[in-house]
């Protein structure tokens, strides 16, 4: 037996090394009377209630045991289509990418270098241990060795993976051990989680779930997966040949692992940005109308006197502002589906767009829009003469002013915040204008017809004829948006984010190099200081902004030559460039000092080099480019 399990754990080692799902076949005679004992057990627990999974597992354990081995065996387990450029997508919009697999540790790491989640220059922190005290002294020696650059701080995106397997994740989970383990994994870039078993993978969403505060996505295609798939805020299920177990448990239900990519790049950020516009949209249209109220009591005497009508004010909601918000929550898109999916540095771009900041700046903005309404319609009002025979208007022909001027501003602010002008955007905006109109005209003379609405029987004919009526539709409209147009303009202009740019790109239809190139964003305050060092220290201070493979090459004679030989290098990996064309980053770092001659110069080309996040993501997917 001995010599059984030395040549099967062999074989199991190099099934593992070529990335096999391994399984070891194992048996025991169990005599009649005591299989009948545990079926009854067995049957207690798969019916109990409230504590199934544990039963169960005590129940398998009394069965499983004393088994005589037989032998092993392994099976091909091919990644889906496309999931090691999904794991790489993800990864570049700061996804932070954990896999937690049944798998043996070897077959573990070679899923993981096949998809994309481990690179080869990547150091392996593998944590495989048999006790509580050797698991903290790995953990703590890890930190320690992370952290002896920095001063004893831990770096957050440390060039790492932290394997651990379920064995040794039962002391990792303890409570005076989990706050360092959560330490060390979240500062690593990767995380595998082998031979784990369901609750253990349910444990490990919950604890980061609840210690980070981040919102935690967990993906799975089996039933093993579901506890995991409950625990996280959104669960994502496969349906495939492992069954609907994860689908039917999940809040998203995909086909294939690839679908994750557009579901979250595409759909969740459209949404979230939808979403998020339409909630602050809703609070500033209701503080525009009603705080109106408020600068009115100031001259009623604070007697509760309303300056609108009251059923204009129960259809403000319903009629009048209600498709802006639709429209805006169901149309607009930031961004086209193909320019998502090709940037996913994209979908970062918006993660924390629904905060207090963003809050407070539409409430103070719709303040500050109330206040310009009513007091340049009051100021228009003057002391309410407002036709040549004389007569004085009351207070309903003001307060339908200024309602006027709060649909038609309220509008054109949806206008102003919305990315994509669709048939339905411009429907909503100047439908709800006209909508406004027509009831106003329809409503003051509703009472000739029913007994409703008395106080309004004629206003229309009142405020269409007053001349400072129309000369306000104009004024008080433009004055109050004044300020929202200048800042749109001076932040489409000056202060353009990546996502801006990327969409006057689309929009002009050019290449993102050509746009990039034009405005040379990548000008690095380090520049002259690479110029000054030499060509090892200039080489050191690229590698301290990042990792990947380089083939450095020191070239001596005229800027031409060092040119000639760049473009030589490019061709040589041009085959590359095409298969993966948005893999790696051709920088060309070299001195191009405009004041030397014609004399021997060096020159530094760095290829594929990935550097900070806020550097190179900057321009993900450029095919090739100068930094300085």
């Amino acid at each position: 037996m001995e010599e059984l399990k030395q040549k099967t754990n062999a074989h199991l080692e190099e099934f593992s090394t070529q990335g096999l799902r391994t399984l070891c076949c194992a048996m025991a005679e169990i005599p009649d009377h005591v299989y009948d004992e545990w079926q009854e057990i067995y049957q207690e627990a798969a019916t109990d209630i409230h504590d199934r999974e544990r039963l169960l597992e005590e129940a398998a354990e009394l069965i499983e045991k004393d088994l005589h081995l037989l032998g092993a065996t392994a099976i091909e387990d091919k990644l889906q289509e496309k999931v090691p450029e999904t794991i790489a997508a993800l990864l570049k919009a700061g996804i932070s990418v954990w896999v937690l697999t049944g798998d043996k540790q070897e077959t573990a790491i070679n899923i993981g270098h096949s998809c994309r989640l481990l690179t080869p220059t990547m150091e392996l922190l593998i944590i495989n241990r048999d006790s509580m005290d050797t698991t903290e002294e790995c953990l703590l020696n890890y930190i320690a060795q992370l952290s002896a650059a920095s001063n004893g701080v831990l770096p957050k995106d440390n060039d790492a993976a932290v394997i651990v397997d379920g064995p040794t994740l039962k002391f990792a989970l303890d409570p005076d051990l989990k706050d360092d383990f959560l330490k060390l994994c979240c500062s690593c870039r990767a995380v595998i989680v082998c031979r784990a078993s369901p609750m253990q993978k349910a444990e490990i969403v919950e604890l980061v779930t609840i210690r980070t505060g981040a919102v935690t996505l967990a993906i799975g295609d089996g039933a093993n997966d579901v506890a995991m798939i409950q625990k996280a805020h959104v669960g994502v299920g496969i349906s495939g040949l492992e069954g609907l177990q994860a689908s039917l448990a999940s809040d998203y239900a995909i086909a294939q692992f690839r679908f994750l990519k557009k579901l979250l790049f595409v759909h969740g950020a459209w949404n979230y940005d939808r979403l998020t516009k339409l909630i602050f949209y809703s609070y500033y249209k209701n503080i525009c109308l009603h705080m109106v109220e408020l600068w009115f009591a100031m001259y009623s005497g604070w007697s509760g006197q309303i300056v609108y009508e009251r059923w204009t004010i129960g259809f403000y909601n319903m009629f009048f502002t209600a498709a802006q918000p639709i429209a805006m929550g169901v149309c607009d898109r930031y961004c086209s589906q193909e320019m998502r999916l090709k940037y996913p540095i994209l979908y970062r771009q918006n993660q924390d767009a629904f905060n207090l900041k963003a809050f407070f700046t539409w409430i103070g903005n719709s303040l500050l829009h109330s206040m310009c309404i009513f007091w340049f319609t009051y100021w228009l009002f003057g002391p309410g003469v407002l036709w040549s025979n004389g007569k004085v208007a009351g207070y309903l022909v003001m307060g339908n002013f200024i309602y006027t001027y709060v649909v038609v501003v309220v509008s054109l602010k949806s206008g102003l915040e919305t990315k994509s002008w669709t048939i339905f955007t411009h429907i909503s905006i100047w439908g709800s204008i006209l909508l406004w109109f027509t009831f106003l005209t329809a409503y003051s003379y509703v009472y000739l017809i029913l007994p409703i609405g008395l106080e309004m029987l004629g206003i229309a004919g009142l405020v269409f004829s007053a001349p400072i009526f129309w000369l306000g539709l104009v004024f008080v409209p433009l004055a109050t948006l004044l300020p929202d147009l200048l800042f749109k303009a001076l932040e489409d202009t000056e202060f353009q984010t990546l996502a801006d740019k990327l969409r006057q790109c689309e929009a002009e239809k050019v290449h993102p190099k050509a746009m990039l190139e034009k405005e040379e964003p990548f000008r690095r305050p380090y520049k002259d200081d690479l110029r000054n060092l030499g060509v090892v220290q200039a080489l050191d201070r690229v590698l301290l902004q990042g990792y990947s493979y380089m083939s450095c090459f020191f070239m001596k004679g005229s800027n031409q030559a060092a040119k000639k030989n760049a473009q030589t290098s490019g061709e040589g990996n041009a085959g590359e460039d095409e298969e993966e064309p948005e893999e790696d980053l051709h920088s060309h770092f070299s001195d191009r000092d405009s004041d030397s001659d014609e004399e021997q110069q060096s020159a530094l080309i760095v290829r594929n080099v990935r550097l900070n996040q806020q550097d190179i993501l900057y321009i993900d997917g450029v095919e090739e480019i100068e930094l300085f």
